[in-house]
């Protein structure tokens, strides 16, 4: 994800920085229940120093910046949904 004009908080040593936008990968074990509604573990983590890491190398620290997160990751099931009656391919 990227964070347009981040403020660097204990969560800038994550992913890059381009200028004061800061792109970071994000990691989730999550379930889904009956409803669709997403089920997180808790522990949201991303890598240090690069955008392109293939597995988590530190937990998200700053509230803040767990909050993004978490409010990208709880919408996807309804972006999905509403993409794929679009006709929209996004994820493969």
């Amino acid at each position: 994800m990227t964070v347009k004009n981040d403020i660097r908080n204990e969560d800038a040593v994550l992913g890059e920085w381009d200028g004061g936008d800061h792109l970071f990968m994000i990691y989730y074990l999550y379930t889904l229940d009956n409803n669709g509604n997403v089920k997180v573990d808790g522990n949201t983590s991303s890598a240090t120093g690069s955008v392109e890491a293939s597995h988590y190398q530190a937990y998200l620290k700053s509230k803040r910046t767990v909050n993004i997160a978490n409010t990208i990751v709880m919408h996807l099931p309804g972006l999905k949904r509403h993409m794929e009656e679009k006709g929209v391919e996004f994820w493969r």
